[in-house]
């Protein structure tokens, strides 16, 4: 957990990965004026397993940050953790400022986040690859479902990149999705 914010940001990490996979991003955030939680996903890393689905483990962390001193929540996801991410949006009772989910499969570990894309409300970005096959076709599926947000985009780019990577700085970050991530958070959580 990083920053004192007001602003809550919870971050779910891949299937090959754990809260460390966000650590970087979940610093600077802090350091912006954000309060981030990256967090392991039951099973995962330093944690346990529950059995619960991870979307589960979303709900929770934004709870932790509500009684940590946030008042609303970005969530943030790669992969899995887009897909616990979504899942998550419409359970998480702190208003929630904004969803970002990278690469989100349909569906992952009892997470169903195109069941609950219709019932998603707040500003939503979804960033993908055209060419991360398996992938591509959920989240434009998931975006089509994502009917009661006015507030959302959808960017594909012509890459394989996958996850995390797009908007993490480095070997096959997209510089396209960085700036949109950026832009996403400035505009629906900004801090003030």
């Amino acid at each position: 957990m990083y920053g004192t914010g007001t602003i809550g940001v919870v971050f779910g990490h891949e299937s090959n990965g754990s809260a460390c996979d966000w650590m970087q991003e979940a610093q600077t955030l802090g350091q912006q004026g954000y309060r981030t939680l990256a967090l392991d996903f039951n099973g995962y890393g330093a944690s346990t397993p529950s059995g619960h689905a991870f979307s589960q483990d979303i709900v929770d962390g934004a709870t932790f940050l509500g009684t940590q001193g946030a008042t609303s929540i970005v969530l943030i996801g790669s992969s899995m953790g887009g897909s616990a991410v979504l899942a998550a949006t419409p359970s998480v009772t702190l208003p929630v400022k904004a969803v970002i989910a990278l690469s989100s499969p349909a569906a992952f570990a009892g997470s169903n986040a195109l069941a609950a894309a219709p019932k998603i409300t707040v500003p939503l970005l979804m960033i993908c690859g055209n060419y991360d096959t398996g992938i591509i076709d959920d989240v434009k599926g998931i975006y089509a479902a994502a009917t009661a947000t006015k507030q959302k985009k959808l960017l594909l780019l012509d890459t394989a990149t996958h996850g995390r990577l797009l908007v993490q700085a480095g070997v096959g970050s997209e510089p396209q999705a960085i700036d949109a991530f950026n832009a996403f958070l400035k505009t629906y959580a900004p801090i003030e």
